[in-house]
């Protein structure tokens, strides 16, 4: 798999398949990522899997996209951070509303 920085780097290259020169770029649907561990816990190294389209035989090339990659990476940690502060916030409210519905 290659790692593309650019895509206009790739774009000149021919398919591999065919040797057309006529791309597209896209996304794979779904939750493509590659992993270079066996472990499905490791997510250090996770990538963010880009494709190129040959627009003469349709073949797909993949190519891990290291600004996407951190563009997810960044989403992933707000959205773990928004849930554990909910979780936290619930929390302190359930121990709040318990303190002051005990009779004194």
């Amino acid at each position: 798999m290659y790692q593309a920085n650019d895509e206009a780097t790739y774009q000149q290259s021919k398919c591999p398949v065919c040797g057309g020169q006529d791309f597209e770029w896209g996304r794979l649907g779904g939750q493509a990522y590659y992993l270079p561990s066996m472990s499905a816990w490791a997510m250090k190294g996770r990538q963010v899997i880009k494709v190129r389209r040959c627009l003469r035989c349709s073949a797909l090339i993949p190519f891990t996209d290291p600004a996407l990659t951190r563009q997810f990476n960044r989403l992933v940690a707000v959205i773990a951070v928004v849930a554990i502060g909910f979780a936290v916030l619930i929390a302190a409210l359930s121990m709040f509303m318990a303190a002051s519905s005990v009779p004194k």
